[in-house]
C-alpha cells in the first residue's frame, strides 16, 4: 500500500479543500474464479425457450461480443455465451468459459410405421414384429421394446410415443392391436367349444404335442378326461422342447422299457435331460413304469425339471401339501408361476391334491400356461 500526500513549497498555499493525500493498494496476485455454466431450456419452439446466465462474482458474461447481466433470456437459434474475468480476477485455468444452443424452432414430426402380426394360429411362428423408427419408440404393457420380432400369443397391443425433440404426425395412428388364436383347424369330436381347456386342448393340438386319436367312426378324439400315463408325458414333454434331435441309447437305462417299446425315444430322452429319474427297485434295477398315471406331484417335479431348475420365489402353500411333503418346492413353484391353480375348497382353504392323477384336458392347461410363461 503506497500513501503520496501533496504540500506547497515556498510562496505557495493549498487550496482551501483540496485533495492532498491518495492511497493506493497492489494485489500480489489476482483473484481466480470458475464460471457457472450457462443453462439452455429448449421446449421445441414454444415460448419456454430461453437460456440463464448465472451471477458469478469476478466474471461477465457476454453474448455476441456484449456483456449480459445475470437473468433468464428468450432463446432462439444459436445462442453462444462466453465467460471473461472482471478487474482483479482471472479464470481458474482450463474452466470452460464458452457454452452453446441451438433452440429448435418446431419438433420434427414423424409418422410411425405399423406394427405387423403374424398369427398363425396358436403355432410357434405366431409373432409380431416391432419397426425401427427414428423419434419413435414401441411400448408393450407400458415398458419400452426394442425393435424386433417377438412370439405372439393372447392379445397384444403395441403403442407408439415420439421420443425427445419429436411430436407424432396429427391424425397418425399410434396403437395396433392384435390376438393371437390358441387354435388351429385342428378339433376333436369329444372336445366341444365351450368345454373345459378347449382353447388349451386345441393348442396342444396345433402345436403337435398331442394328435389323440382316429376312432373307428373316423373322428378324431382326445380323451379329456383320461388321465396321461407316464410314456405320454414324455412324448408331451419331449414335443413341447421343439422335439430336439436326439439318438436313443442302444440300451434302455430302464428295465421296464426297450428299444421297442412306444416312446422309447422320448422315454430317454426325459431320462437323459434329468427330468425323470424313475425308481430304483428292490432288485436293484432301475424302471420307468411306463404306463403307470402321473400324479399332480410328480407332474410338479416334471414341469420344474423342464424349466431347468428355476429359483423359486413367490411359491403358493396347500393345505394339502404340508412342509416335507414330497415334491412340495415343485408344486409352489408351479402354482406361484400360474401354471397350476388348484381347487378352493368349500371351507376356503386351497388344495392342490398331490396324489390325484392328471387328466389330459388338465396337462393341456399345465402345458399351455408354461408356454405362455416360458415358451420361447
Amino acid at each position: 500500500t503506497v500513501t503520496v500526500t501533496a504540500r506547497a513549497t515556498t510562496d505557495y498555499v493549498l487550496a482551501p479543500g483540496a485533495t492532498a493525500s491518495w492511497s493506493g493498494t497492489f494485489k500480489a496476485t489476482p483473484f481466480v474464479v470458475t464460471p457457472a455454466a450457462v443453462v439452455f431450456t429448449d421446449k421445441d419452439g414454444t415460448k419456454d425457450d430461453a437460456y440463464t446466465v448465472p451471477a458469478v462474482t469476478g466474471v461477465e458474461y457476454l453474448v455476441g461480443g456484449k456483456v449480459v447481466a445475470a437473468g433468464t433470456y428468450p432463446g432462439s437459434g444459436t445462442v453462444t455465451v462466453t465467460a471473461r474475468a472482471t478487474t482483479d480476477y482471472v479464470l481458474t485455468p482450463g474452466a470452460t468459459a464458452s457454452w452453446s444452443g441451438t433452440f429448435k424452432a418446431t419438433p420434427f414430426v414423424v409418422t410411425p410405421a405399423a406394427v405387423v402380426f403374424t398369427d398363425k394360429d396358436g403355432t410357434k411362428d405366431d409373432a409380431y414384429t416391432v419397426p425401427a423408427v427414428t423419434g419413435v419408440e414401441y411400448l408393450v404393457g407400458g415398458k419400452v421394446i426394442a425393435a424386433g420380432t417377438y412370439p405372439g400369443s393372447g392379445t397384444v397391443t403395441v403403442t407408439a410415443r415420439a421420443t425427445t425433440d419429436y411430436v407424432l404426425a396429427p391424425g397418425a395412428t399410434a396403437s395396433w392391436t392384435g390376438t393371437f388364436k390358441a387354435t388351429s383347424a385342428v378339433s376333436f369330436a369329444d372336445v366341444a367349444a365351450g368345454a373345459q381347456f378347449h382353447e388349451e386342448i386345441s393348442w396342444l393340438a396345433a402345436q403337435g404335442i398331442s394328435t389323440g386319436w382316429v376312432e373307428a367312426n373316423g373322428s378324431r378324439t382326445f380323451r379329456p378326461l383320461q388321465a396321461v400315463n407316464r410314456d405320454a408325458m414324455a412324448a408331451f414333454m419331449y414335443r413341447l422342447a421343439g422335439s430336439p434331435a436326439f439318438q436313443p441309447p442302444a440300451k434302455s437305462p430302464f428295465a421296464d422299457v426297450t428299444p421297442s417299446t412306444q416312446f422309447y425315444k422320448e422315454i430317454t430322452w426325459l431320462a437323459s435331460k434329468g427330468i425323470s429319474t424313475g425308481w430304483v427297485e428292490s432288485n436293484g434295477t432301475k424302471t420307468f413304469r411306463p404306463v403307470q398315471p402321473v400324479n399332480r406331484d410328480a407332474m410338479a417335479a416334471f414341469m420344474y425339471r423342464f424349466a431347468g431348475k428355476p429359483a423359486i420365489t413367490g411359491a403358493a402353500k396347500f393345505a394339502d401339501v404340508p412342509e416335507g411333503a414330497q415334491f412340495q418346492n415343485e408344486i409352489g413353484w408351479l402354482a406361484g408361476s400360474g401354471i397350476s391353480t388348484g381347487w378352493t375348497e368349500a371351507n376356503g382353504s386351497k388344495t392342490y391334491r398331490p396324489l390325484q392323477p392328471v387328466n389330459r384336458d388338465a396337462m393341456a392347461a399345465f402345458m399351455y400356461r408354461y408356454n405362455q410363461k416360458y415358451g420361447k
